[in-house]
């Protein structure tokens, strides 16, 4: 019960307070929610071997998000997908991008046959390894292992292997740069290897620039029977959170209430004394009504005896005409002869009155109605005795 009432309280009465003193909480929103607003998931799949990333801006505000693999194997990576959809729904591969691209190399038959969607699915490892297999057979099949021994002879000497190798590699660099720049216009990821020609190797980063409340997925499958890489995932400049798959997109409330719980219950207690002090601060005697003040004095009387003989004179400025008038009314109606009577007699005897009935019954008064009754008797028994 005490667990529902507390999610009750976050969930419902945290949002209504917070915009209520939203400018005041700024501080401390930005504290508990700031590191929220990008989140991301990993779904691992051994099996498939996939890597899975969703990832989420709920801010208001642009922000980057990168997601960066060291020591990346050659060969590990065989394709990565992205999607602004879902993980299940369509999505663009690099190696889709790549055959999509006007090159002559794709309109050769060992090519072809790695990128036809009706045998094996396309692998940027198969068709890294095919790309290779050119420079391999014509000038050493060494390569590109020995490329940078290459690179020091011809320093030093003699640079016919190498410009051999060169014309073979800037055609493929300036394919691979074409499928990066297609494939971010596509998909909004950009990616960036240190290593590899088609399969990235080395250092690889992917990143994602998220417009405010938007999401977005990406695919890394590979090659290997088993990769075991744990990539770092950041957005620069800005906190994250790493949160299950199913509440990427859940509220900004329930993800600071699941993951940054005890920030959480920071901001209910800040917002529960803030709301709270107005109610549980004591109304400045001006604020209250005669018959609270009356109640007031009555206590005071005996114990705070200055204090009460302020309450007394507040009383006596807010009903000194009513009690004129109403004697006034109660002697004419009694065929009283015309007497004059101060406001300060006659609030001297009704001040009397309840201070007597306060003494004999502990008598308070709940409303203006029942303390004008009691005056009134009170003027009446007065009107009586002249």
């Amino acid at each position: 019960m005490l667990r529902r009432a507390v999610h009750f309280s976050f969930f419902v009465l945290v949002p209504a307070a917070l915009a209520a003193v939203s400018l005041q909480l700024q501080p401390i929103k930005d504290w508990v929610f700031e590191p929220t607003y990008i989140r991301w998931a990993v779904e691992k799949d051994d099996r498939e071997r996939t890597q899975t990333f969703i990832v989420h801006n709920s801010g208001q505000h642009t922000a980057d998000l990168c997601i960066s693999y060291g020591a990346t194997p050659r060969m590990a990576i065989s394709d990565f997908f992205a999607s602004s959809f879902s993980e299940y729904g369509p999505g663009t591969s690099f190696t889709s991008t790549l055959t999509h691209l006007d090159s002559a190399k794709f309109r050769e038959p060992q090519i072809r046959r790695l990128v036809d969607p009706h045998f094996n699915a396309p692998s940027l490892v198969a068709l890294e390894n095919e790309l290779r297999s050119e420079p391999q057979r014509n000038t050493d099949k060494r390569l590109p292992g020995i490329h940078e021994r290459w690179l020091q002879v011809c320093h030093d000497r003699e640079c016919s292997k190498e410009e051999s190798f060169e014309l073979w590699e800037q055609p493929v660099n300036l394919f691979r740069n074409s499928a990066v720049s297609s494939w971010y216009s596509s998909t909004g990821w950009q990616v960036y290897f240190t290593e590899g020609y088609l399969s990235p190797a080395a250092e690889v980063n992917f990143v994602r620039q998220l417009q405010p409340q938007s999401t977005s997925y990406l695919r890394i499958q590979f090659a290997a029977d088993k990769i075991n890489m744990d990539p770092a995932v950041q957005s620069p400049g800005q906190p994250g959170t790493e949160v299950k798959a199913a509440d990427v997109q859940a509220s900004d409330m329930a993800i600071a209430w699941g993951y940054r719980r005890w920030q959480s219950l920071v901001l209910f207690v800040i917002i529960v004394v803030i709301v709270a002090i107005p109610i549980l601060k004591p109304k400045p005697f001006e604020e209250k009504t005669t018959h609270e003040l009356v109640n007031q004095a009555l206590g005071l009387d005996g114990k705070d005896q200055e204090t009460a003989n302020k309450i007394w004179d507040l009383v006596y400025t807010q009903i000194q005409k009513d009690i004129v008038s109403s004697f006034e009314v109660q002697r004419t109606h009694a065929g009283k002869p015309a007497v004059l009577v101060t406001a300060v007699r006659l609030f001297d005897y009704i001040r009397t009155c309840l201070r007597i009935d306060y003494g004999k019954h502990d008598q308070e008064y709940r409303s203006k109605q029942d303390l004008d009754s009691y005056v009134g008797r009170c003027l009446e028994a007065f009107v009586d005795i002249l």
